[in-house]
């Protein structure tokens, strides 16, 4: 009997881990190339929501260029006061990024690049610097962008805006890539 109940139990065990093997593996699971994702063209929409004021709705068109380990992608936001863009510009050493941002102000003018640092992660990415944002004033945020891809191939962004450290507001972005 006890012979018996170890045969069943190592059956079912066995059939568990064939079911789980041939499951598909979910977008966490799967590498996740930000350089290919945004090189060529993508588009986004995404809602800011401050800690005191309105939510803002936006979208963002994008123009990427990678070229191994350099991305060079201009991001144009369409906000209801107006259209802003980011220029950002990456490299990759394994899993590390660094690279410029730079941001255009309510006035048109681009802001000189700050320092932006990050990590690739296998479902995805995380990005985070101090700077400026689009169509704002000359007031510097903190900006921690956590990236993740979703299992339609689409790309969800987080992003937490500080101010001396503390949560100022939040946005919520979701990348399409082209065609999609």
């Amino acid at each position: 009997m006890l012979q018996t109940m170890r045969i069943v139990q190592f059956l079912s065990a066995t059939c568990l881990l064939l079911t789980l093997l041939a499951l598909p593996a979910s977008a966490a699971d799967r590498p996740f190339d930000l350089f290919s994702f945004f090189d060529g063209t993508a588009r986004s929409e995404g809602i800011i929501e401050p800690l005191i004021g309105d939510t803002k709705d936006f979208t963002a068109r994008f123009q990427g260029e990678a070229d191994g380990t350099r991305l060079r992608l201009v991001e144009t936001f369409d906000f209801p006061e107006g259209r802003f863009e980011q220029i950002w510009k990456l490299r990759r050493e394994g899993n590390r990024l660094s690279g410029t941002v730079r941001t255009e102000g309510e006035d048109g003018t681009l802001a000189e690049p700050v320092p932006v640092r990050g990590e690739l992660l296998p479902g995805g990415a995380v990005l985070s610097y101090d700077g400026y944002a689009p169509g704002g004033s000359e007031t510097r945020f903190g900006f921690t962008h956590r990236m993740t891809a979703q299992e339609n191939g689409a790309v969800e962004n987080r992003v937490t805006i500080t101010k001396f450290l503390l949560p100022v507001a939040r946005s919520i972005v979701t990348f399409h890539p082209a065609g999609s």
